[in-house]
């Protein structure tokens, strides 16, 4: 199966009862290993103590398996999968349900936008397929 185009998107969290419209957002499409490089880039600039948000309708790589799909991470947000990072809290996808961070993810169908985030020091909230963010689980 062919790479898909990806678009992902970083996001500095400033408060944790703002609107929609004060998370920053970064689009990017994928590059291979320059995405490593800008996420870690971005993360690296972040505040420290500011929650980061890591949301994207399509994660990584997708590859076709026996399951339906799996999705492949970009390296650079590896380590926090792995809880290298203190801040990590949970790991969300599809609208706000926590999953285990060490799982691929599998059976998504390809005309599903899924949603998927990384939260640094606590629940800040969601974003659904729109773009529109929720702070109500």
């Amino acid at each position: 199966m062919a790479l898909k185009k990806q678009v992902a998107y970083l996001g500095i969290q400033t408060h944790f009862n703002s609107s929609p419209n004060t998370v920053y957002h970064v689009t990017l499409d994928y590059l291979g290993n320059k995405t490593d490089d800008y996420i870690n880039s971005v993360l690296s600039s972040a505040p420290l103590g500011k929650p980061v948000i890591f949301n994207t309708n399509y994660v990584g790589r997708y590859k076709d398996t026996n399951l339906g799909y799996s999705v492949e991470l970009p390296d650079a947000l590896v380590p926090f999968f792995k809880h290298e990072i203190p801040h990590i809290t949970t790991l969300c996808v599809n609208g706000g349900k926590p999953v285990d961070t060490w799982k691929a993810f599998t059976d998504i169908p390809e005309s599903e936008k899924t949603t998927v985030m990384l939260l640094l020091v606590g629940i800040v909230g969601w974003f659904d397929h729109k773009g529109n963010f929720h702070t109500e689980w």
